[in-house]
């Protein structure tokens, strides 16, 4: 699937820009957009010989969000929207949370940092994307624990 004229078959992690060198969020600056973070995973999906180092630059987009000073917020979400609409987001949305299942689902050892991911996720106001994490992330717990039987 493409997002904002990239696809995941570029062989940088980060995607467009690069996000994945630690940087301090200040007022929104810097901040990963949404394109950035389904980047990162759709990666991970497709070239699974190199996940673990898109999964990093995922986690490392996480974190410089959880990170983020409150002042930050409004710019997060600014950055998060970067000129898609409702729909657009609402369709990457739903995309991030399928290629987070079907990552665990196919390569149950990342389970761990995707869980830390998705739980850096869940400060994300912008369209009820935190929710989508959590809700994600309690499918992902009550899966393993199937699983563990």
């Amino acid at each position: 699937m493409e997002h904002g004229g990239f696809t995941p078959d570029d062989k940088t992690a980060g995607g467009p820009g690069n996000s994945s060198k630690s940087k301090k969020a200040n007022k929104g600056e810097n901040m990963p957009t949404l394109d950035m973070l389904c980047y990162n995973l759709e990666a991970a999906n497709s070239h699974p010989n190199q996940a673990l180092k898109f999964l990093q630059a995922l986690y490392m987009d996480a974190e410089t969000i959880s990170g983020a000073h409150e002042s930050s917020i409004s710019g997060l979400e600014d950055a998060f929207r970067k000129g898609k609409d409702t729909n657009q987001i609402q369709e990457m949305i739903e995309t991030f949370m399928q290629n987070a299942q079907l990552l665990v689902d196919n390569h149950f050892e990342f389970r761990s940092i995707i869980l830390s991911i998705l739980s850096k996720l869940t400060i994300i106001n912008c369209h009820n994307f935190g929710v989508r994490c959590f809700n994600t992330l309690k499918d992902l717990m009550i899966a393993g624990k199937e699983l563990e039987k």
